[in-house]
């Protein structure tokens, strides 16, 4: 493909240099954009850095211009994709973006090169050679055959992203054209859990991905495919806090109550030491029976918590066996 007032490539990896006569053509080009643009330019993107006040804008858009063309010809291409798109932000021109999708296609993003000289032909309209029309055509399918589509089910309302960013609100109305790779389809809504999927996309692919949501129950409290609430999760764990602290301190007076037991048949042995010990051992073996009956008690409640929770659609069932008590279910 050529155009005369841009540097010119195919996704083959065909590239000339711009002439004199085309670098010409194209500062008449921004021009007129500029002129078009004097009395109401238009903001800059979002996040784009603005030019200084009292500058130039046209030949503020040269420069970047220029500067793409060098990059391109260095094989840095993303650095060039950033220059033309600040060029055609200040001057925007159809010819711009015909180089901006020769840069994508370069850079493996066939997606956004499709965009791009599909707004091309758009923009150029009438301006554009049957011939030139049809060569950009036949680009644009041949990007086609070289892109994945994925097809994404996700909650009504929800947001629909792609590489983290949003793409659309759910449902779509097409799936979404993604680049060869390793790709990343998320969903989000509000009240309701976040979810992502990570999936290999080749050249032609066409991937399906559901996306549920799980929601936040009223007390605020997340449950994953059916699983039990964090208030039952939390009350074992108090459970199993508490009987191993019992069981520390069971095993203190054990011992306390042994070394009391040989120091007794020392033949001169403190009364006064006796006695602390003695002292001692009671007050462990109290704690012990005290967080014994913790345990017993948060066990119970625990319990009543999980057979509440087991009642929900999908939630772990509590069942009794001559071995003990068992789970069964999602966890």
């Amino acid at each position: 493909m050529r155009d005369r007032s841009t540097m010119t490539t195919t996704t083959t990896g065909t590239r000339t240099a711009a002439t004199p006569l085309a670098a010409a053509l194209l500062l008449a080009l921004l021009a007129g954009a500029g002129q078009a643009h004097a009395q109401a330019a238009p903001p800059p993107a979002k996040g784009a850095p603005t030019t200084p006040p009292g500058s130039d804008r046209v030949e503020q858009a040269r420069i970047h211009y220029e500067r793409g063309l060098r990059a391109y010809d260095e094989n840095t291409f993303e650095t060039a994709r950033i220059e033309f798109e600040r060029a055609y932000e200040l001057a925007p021109s159809y010819r711009i973006l015909y180089n901006l999708g020769n840069v994508s296609a370069q850079t493996a993003d066939f997606v956004g090169a499709i965009g791009r000289f599909t707004e091309y032909l758009a923009q150029g309209g009438s301006s554009l050679s049957e011939d030139r029309r049809g060569e950009v055509s036949r680009e644009i399918n041949m990007l086609k055959a070289k892109i994945g589509r994925v097809e994404v089910v996700a909650p009504a309302g929800a947001t629909i992203l792609l590489d983290d960013a949003a793409v659309g609100k759910a449902p779509l109305d097409k799936p979404l054209e993604v680049n060869p790779g390793r790709r990343r389809i998320g969903a989000s809504l509000q009240s309701r859990v976040p979810a992502v999927k990570i999936i290999d996309v080749a050249s032609g692919d066409f991937a399906h991905v559901t996306l549920d949501l799980t929601e936040v129950s009223s007390d605020g409290e997340k449950r994953a495919g059916g699983g039990l609430p964090k208030t039952v999760w939390l009350a074992w764990g108090g459970t199993a806090v508490l009987a191993a602290g019992a069981g520390a301190f069971g095993i203190v007076a054990l011992k306390a109550s042994s070394s009391l037991d040989s120091e007794k048949k020392q033949p001169n042995a403190d009364p006064s030491s006796l006695s602390s010990d003695v002292t001692h051992i009671h007050a462990y073996s109290i704690t012990a029976d005290a967080l014994t009956l913790g345990a017993v008690a948060m066990g119970a409640f625990s319990l009543y918590l999980t057979l509440k929770a087991s009642k929900d659609e999908g939630a772990p069932a509590v069942m009794f066996t001559p071995g003990g008590v068992s789970f069964a279910g999602k966890f």
